[in-house]
């Protein structure tokens, strides 16, 4: 009797779980809105890349949509390419941080906005090479998201991401996966 209930458990766990997946949404690669860093002016930067050295941090933008009702938010990855860095091929580390209730327009103060949580922090990311992020605990659902870039290491300051103006291969992206509840 006993392992006739532990098989039944079982599979109905695996038939909870293939449910799971069969409803499950993927959004995405989702472009993003508008990139900035604390020497450039929102949106009106001309050049590729976004720089992060001891007094500048890069910024990101993405408009999410199409969650469905009933979905909730299971992977959220932020896809970014570093250009160049200063003494190196990889870089010792990066991290995100969420920027509440901030957008990036031209009224913003990039130097005065409120950073919320570090939401991730990634070592040995090798320049030229997109680098996935997991930043699903900075994304709740349908709505606008603004992250902040940073580098912790002195030493790899100077370091340029590739923005929104770069080659289409190297511009971040933001891509979601969705499960009903």
């Amino acid at each position: 009797m006993k392992n006739n209930y532990y098989k039944s458990l079982v599979a109905a766990a695996i038939i909870s779980s293939l449910s799971q997946v069969a409803l499950a949404d993927t959004i995405g690669p989702l472009a993003v809105d508008a990139d900035a860093w604390t020497s450039g002016t929102v949106d009106k930067y001309t050049g590729t890349t976004f720089r992060i050295d001891s007094t500048n941090l890069g910024f990101v933008q993405f408009t999410v949509e199409g969650i469905p009702a009933g979905h909730i938010v299971d992977t959220a990855t932020l896809t970014l390419t570093a250009k160049k860095i200063k003494g190196g091929d990889t870089l010792p580390d990066t991290f995100i941080a969420s920027v509440p209730g901030v957008l990036l327009d031209d009224k913003v103060d990039l130097y005065s906005v409120t950073i919320g949580n570090q939401i991730t922090s990634e070592t040995d990311i090798i320049v030229g090479t997109p680098h996935d992020f997991d930043i699903t605990t900075g994304i709740s659902g349908n709505g606008t998201y603004t992250f902040m870039i940073d580098i912790a290491d002195d030493k790899a300051r100077n370091t340029k991401y590739h923005n929104n103006r770069a080659d289409e291969a190297f511009r971040p992206k933001l891509t979601i996966t969705t499960y009903k509840k």
